[in-house]
């Protein structure tokens, strides 16, 4: 088992441990040519061309947000094997540079190549084991789409010389919603406001997996027209409508794919849609929000949707 102390050691027990083999894994946190554990972080990000208004609000860390740490000895993520204290809570900067609290500077183990297993999430969880985050249902502001967000990395880095510090990409565990409207034949005074239909709100984030459970009651969300909005993952029934809008006539227009569809963590679904007199036309893209790539694309898949 990999265990490691802290700069607040007391000399005499420094001096002690110092006397082990060289074999030992029991390590201290200065001398020996110990390795201190830098990290920076920074928000996985797609290749795609977005504006505001296709929302890239939060693909980068605007500075001053708390973070999780756990890092672990070896390749085992469990509290045997534990090096710094679970979820240590760290400050990041725009630049990507994370900062422990003070006097808590973590050390790689001093094992045959002192590999580490480092888990790190956003926003901050007094929880050891999870955070939760239960999205907005008015998310016409930069600020309500912001809190929002559910953010997790992992790196499993060895022990190197110098000071390069340890690259954490943080991956997106909600889904992102887009929905743009354009005049089709003149249509005048297009709404400025979408309202998303069947999600549950709530998410909870397994901070040693990564892995996501949605829950809650079924919430309208409210987004801006030519904007975005987080949505917990979870699967849709076929025939559920996901949107609709308020027609310049005051009549509601939904969209209601005739299939299942799945929203996945990390994953971005933009829906185009062309406002008639008597119809919506939607074209459907989907693609990962962070690792630049398109899973699918119906571009040609126009559906007609009539006003209800």
């Amino acid at each position: 088992m990999s265990k490691i102390f802290y700069r607040q050691i007391i000399p005499m027990l420094a001096a002690v441990a110092l006397m082990l083999s060289c074999g030992s894994d029991e390590v201290v946190s200065e001398g020996g040519g110990q390795q201190p554990i830098l990290l920076s972080g920074s928000i996985s990000q797609s290749q795609q061309s977005d504006t505001r208004a296709a929302t890239t609000l939060y693909d980068s860390f605007y500075g001053g947000e708390q973070i999780d740490v756990s890092i672990y000895g070896g390749s085992s993520v469990d509290a045997a094997h534990v090096i710094v204290k679970e979820s240590n809570v760290y400050t990041i900067a725009s630049d990507g540079t994370m900062t422990p609290p003070s006097g808590m500077e973590p050390y790689f183990p001093m094992t045959a190549n002192g590999q580490v297993t480092i888990r790190a999430s956003y926003p901050h969880s007094d929880n050891l084991a999870s955070t939760t985050v239960t999205v907005s249902a008015d998310q016409t502001s930069d600020d309500s789409y912001k809190a929002g967000e559910l953010l997790w990395a992992t790196a499993s880095p060895t022990r190197t010389t110098g000071t390069t510090a340890v690259q954490l990409t943080f991956h997106h565990r909600m889904a992102k919603i887009v929905v743009n409207l354009t005049s089709r034949s003149g249509v005048p005074n297009l709404p400025t406001t979408v309202k998303l239909l069947p999600f549950k709100p709530t998410v909870t984030l397994d901070k040693s997996t990564g892995g996501v459970t949605t829950s809650g009651e079924v919430t309208p969300i409210v987004m801006s027209a030519n904007g975005a909005a987080m949505v917990p993952p979870q699967t849709i029934t076929a025939n559920t409508p996901i949107f609709e809008i308020l027609t310049p006539q005051g009549d509601i227009a939904q969209y209601a794919p005739p299939t299942a569809l799945e929203f996945k963590p990390d994953y971005v679904y933009t829906y185009d849609v062309q406002v008639d007199m008597r119809m919506i036309i939607v074209t459907t893209s989907i693609t990962t929000w962070g690792t630049p790539s398109t899973e699918h694309t119906f571009s040609g898949d126009v559906i007609g949707e009539q006003w209800s």
